[in-house]
């Protein structure tokens, strides 16, 4: 009997640099329409505005997560979308707390102030590292691994929702919600998508680690 038909190395060839050319096209397509202003900013923007503020170039940042800029290049710009664990993992490896909160369109003290995909969104804190013996802001002690999504509880929670009915209005199912708590993780598309669904603005709070030892 004879084996399987093998693959022609050469269509593999072609297919891989097709899938390639056209992934560029996306990318300088969506740069030309951001520069034209015609798309919302980024999800992610945020994150590259932090890191470059801070001095890092996209090599040095990843280096500094422990990913390969490959990776961080696939969630800033690729997808532009990661889960919130990570996005804290990216944060504490340059010093930095991370906490988010949705709040309902508010728009007092704000030092920076974007829209993402259609979503307001601000940014709250400082990135230079905090006394000794600062408190950490609730919004970002919530937002530690075990309890990262206490802010969206207490969202559906002011909005005297049911978890069903937050579901349907955000328009999930009840089992991706469900999903989100029990893993205490959810990608931050999928906030986005909440913001949106309920007008609400979202609030990345952001402070530097103690510096002082």
């Amino acid at each position: 009997m004879q084996d399987k038909k093998k693959k022609d190395p050469e269509k593999v060839r072609e297919y891989q640099e097709t899938k390639r050319q056209t992934e560029r096209r996306k990318r300088e397509q969506r740069r030309l329409e951001e520069a034209a202003g015609k798309t919302d900013e980024r999800r992610l923007a945020f994150l590259v505005n932090i890191y470059r503020s801070l001095g890092y170039t996209q090599q040095s940042f990843a280096a500094a997560c422990g990913v390969s800029p490959q990776l961080l290049n696939w969630y800033t710009s690729v997808t532009d979308d990661c889960q919130l664990s990570r996005l804290g993992q990216m944060l504490s490896s340059i010093g930095l707390n991370f906490g988010v909160k949705l709040e309902g369109g508010t728009d007092r003290g704000i030092p920076t102030e974007g829209v993402g995909n259609g979503v307001k969104y601000r940014i709250e804190g400082s990135l230079s590292g905090m006394k000794q013996g600062t408190t950490l802001p609730q919004y970002i002690v919530d937002c530690q691994p075990g309890a990262r999504l206490h802010f969206l509880k207490r969202f559906i929670e002011e909005r005297h929702e049911s978890a069903a009915e937050f579901a349907r209005t955000v328009g999930i199912d009840l089992t991706s919600l469900r999903y989100y708590f029990v893993h205490d993780d959810m990608k931050v598309s999928a906030l986005y998508k909440m913001a949106q669904a309920t007008g609400a603005e979202i609030v990345w709070v952001i402070r530097g680690e103690d510096t002082e030892k």
